[in-house]
């Protein structure tokens, strides 16, 4: 829940703003939510996410250098830049470690022991193993399309396209499941 808040209101409250009163007022409202909602979070569980703290600090610098040069391009790259670390960690973690969605089998365990049992069978460790491909094609997809519609769309569409990587990523894995059980 904490992901949806940090990465789509701030850009929701953006549009509304900038349909109101302008792109300073949309930026300025964004940027707020998300230092409001970092702060939020850090003082209701004394802790932050790496997640939260990048995604605030690339609102508030691309939100800045979009004030600065006075052009929304900036700001709305956001999401793209997000997507393009997201993919180069988890390529990273692909190629050079563990897929991604294995790295993170000791959170689902901390969390639910015995689905993280019905994790651990070579077959599942496969099947996670391509889903994080998956997951890096997705992302970069997602970043590409992200950065046509900042370019060449409204903001209304803008924020649509962002919402598409969740889908997009349900699908792929139904897609691929079916796929590998035949």
């Amino acid at each position: 829940m904490e992901m949806f808040f940090v990465s789509i209101l701030p850009l929701i409250l953006f549009v509304i703003a900038d349909l109101y009163r302008g792109m300073k007022a949309g930026i300025v409202v964004a940027v707020s939510c998300s230092v409001g909602i970092f702060f939020y979070f850090w003082i209701k569980t004394g802790e932050t996410s790496e997640f939260l703290v990048i995604e605030t600090i690339l609102i508030a610098i691309l939100g800045g250098i979009s004030l600065k040069m006075n052009n929304s391009q900036y700001f709305k790259f956001q999401p793209v830049v997000v997507g393009g670390i997201l993919s180069l960690i988890s390529l990273w973690y692909q190629l050079f470690d563990q897929p991604i969605m294995i790295k993170f089998l000791p959170l689902v365990k901390s969390m639910d022991p015995e689905l993280a049992k019905q994790f651990a069978s070579p077959q599942m460790m496969n099947m996670l193993g391509n889903i994080s491909w998956i997951l890096i094609i997705n992302l970069l997809l997602h970043a590409a399309f992200v950065a046509w519609v900042a370019v060449k769309k409204g903001n209304v569409a803008w924020v649509m396209s962002r919402l598409v990587i969740y889908p997009m990523l349900l699908l792929s894995v139904i897609l691929y499941s079916i796929g590998s059980a035949v």
